[in-house]
């Protein structure tokens, strides 16, 4: 089963200044505006796409593992970074119709894992497993 990578940070392209790095983590989403946090969910919607409308329908719940590929050792917590990719993903899922909703009886499972460092190309790869 083939990985989808998402981004460890996303460039927001602004319009009047140079593209803004938002980092995909909780603190940083908790701390942003709500127009750049919408932003953000826009603009990784469009960045996954490619990747997104490949997937097939899903029918059955599923299960979704991130693994997380950080650009250094300093210290993550998994759920800082998983949490909001986590979030932005299953919505993004939803919107290209490969599941009906993003509740608990059609993602029944979601598992963060540490990865190895990265520094050359920090991310987030996901796996969906469909349950039977």
């Amino acid at each position: 089963m083939k990985a989808i990578s998402s981004p460890w940070a996303l460039m927001l392209p602004m319009k009047t200044k140079p593209p803004k790095r938002y980092a995909m983590s909780l603190g940083n989403y908790r701390n942003s505006h709500h127009r750049i946090n919408n932003q953000a969910k826009r603009y990784y919607e469009d960045l996954l796409a490619p990747q997104v409308k490949k997937l097939k329908v899903y029918k059955n719940p599923i299960k979704i593992s991130f693994t997380i590929y950080p650009p250094s050792r300093r210290r993550y917590d998994l759920d800082n970074y998983g949490s909001v990719t986590a979030k932005y993903f299953q919505d993004t899922l939803v919107i290209y119709g490969k599941i009906k909703d993003d509740d608990a009886s059609h993602i029944v499972e979601l598992v963060f894992l540490p990865g190895s460092v990265d520094k050359k190309n920090p991310r987030i790869d996901i796996v969906i497993e469909e349950t039977l």
